[in-house]
């Protein structure tokens, strides 16, 4: 006898407007990015990264066992190309969504204070973030989490035995390869300062910008 399995399916934008930790962030990101090699793969893009129009499906353990894009079309006369914008697109909206920024966060703003903006992601994944957003040396998320794996949660562990783990907790042998760190408690002080301060200056710059242009013109 076949059971059935069931699905919740929330679509991106309700997911983003509840809160969820740095693990469950990555898992969902993998799901994504995994979904988009898969429409490359078979020689198709995805022209919206609207978070309205992309579907999560959770498993019973509230993991997304799936995804859908509901904005996909053929590639077409550069391929190549569509295929990069399509994975800088998806890494900038993770950005937006780690910094509660969305839909405010811009691509000039992002490259300009990357230093600043970092401080909000996962310490493991900045790499990955600045290959994508800054160097324009583009790789799949998903691909970059399973090379980190394999070539580092072995030496890492061995690090944190060495150093008798003091400070920092064991490294998970997930398939994205999270490590967390215990920061004390002044720099996690600090960290929360930064995670509700940065996304308000980034939202009132976004804001403020466009006005001042509009003022300076009309003098």
């Amino acid at each position: 006898m076949i059971g059935w399995v069931y699905m919740m399916r929330v679509s991106l934008k309700d997911y983003m407007n509840y809160y969820h930790d740095v693990k469950e962030y990555q898992e969902t990101f993998y799901a994504m990015d995994q979904t988009l090699k898969y429409i490359h793969e078979n020689n198709y893009q995805v022209y919206s990264f609207n978070p309205e129009t992309i579907t999560l499906f959770k498993d019973d353990d509230n993991k997304t066992a799936s995804v859908v894009y509901q904005n996909v079309t053929g590639l077409g006369d550069k391929p190549l190309d569509e295929v990069h914008q399509n994975m800088f697109n998806l890494a900038l909206l993770e950005v937006a969504i780690y910094t509660s920024t969305y839909p405010y966060l811009k691509q000039d703003f992002l490259r300009e204070n990357f230093k600043e903006i970092s401080m909000l992601l996962p310490n493991e994944d900045i790499a990955y973030y600045r290959r994508n957003l800054l160097e324009k040396n583009y790789f799949y998320y998903s691909d970059y989490c399973n090379a980190r794996n394999k070539n580092e949660i072995e030496k890492i562990n061995k690090s944190l035995e060495s150093d008798g783990g003091k400070g920092r907790k064991m490294v998970k042998s997930t398939p994205y390869g999270a490590m967390y760190q215990d920061l004390g408690e002044d720099n996690n002080k600090a960290a929360f300062a930064t995670r509700f301060i940065l996304p308000f200056i980034i939202i009132s710059l976004s804001l403020l910008i466009p006005l001042l242009s509009i003022i300076l013109a009309n003098k």
